[in-house]
């Protein structure tokens, strides 16, 4: 027998049982002899192709500014967060990672502000500063000298309700 042909075999076999393992490990099978220890050598990836924990609610980012007269104008949507989704978003969707990337920056402020130690502190924390240089670096009616934001959060069979107002600040 070739040493060539014995030893692609191997590697094959080799492959091919990582891989029924690995499967084996994200169907559920956790605790099965081999596969249990090669957990917890941390060898086998887990991959999660649908959310362990699914979203079940919606959030949006609004934003409204303050004139010098100090008439306050009308909440405006930002970037289309409230915009259906098409089929064909799988394929062609140009503002998901913009869209994603604001989701999880209201998700971590939305948790920091649930922190009773931190919240004196929300105004100084990543998100809500990411936050407010993004929506400060929207271009403004002419006249705007100050800016506010506000999130709000729906269910499917709800309204949405605001869960976090920001102070005011100069633009």
């Amino acid at each position: 027998m070739n040493l060539s042909v014995l030893s692609n075999g191997m590697v094959v076999a080799a492959l091919g049982g990582y891989f029924t393992l690995t499967v084996l490990y994200n169907v559920g099978l956790k605790q099965a002899g081999v596969i249990g220890k090669l957990e917890a050598l941390s060898l086998l990836p887990k991959w999660h192709f649908f959310a362990p924990h699914p979203g079940t609610h919606n959030l949006y980012l609004l934003y409204r500014d303050v004139f010098p007269d100090g008439t306050v104008g009308n909440w405006t949507m930002l970037h289309g967060m409230d915009r259906f989704k098409s089929p064909w978003s799988c394929a062609w969707n140009p503002t998901k990672r913009l869209r994603k990337a604001l989701f999880d920056v209201i998700t971590s402020l939305r948790m920091e502000s649930e922190v009773d130690e931190r919240r004196h502190l929300i105004k100084l924390s990543t998100p809500y500063l990411l936050l407010l240089h993004h929506i400060s670096s929207i271009p403004r009616p002419t006249g705007a000298i100050a800016t506010q934001f506000l999130i709000m959060q729906s269910h499917a069979d709800q309204p949405a309700l605001p869960i976090f107002t920001s102070e005011l600040h100069p633009l």
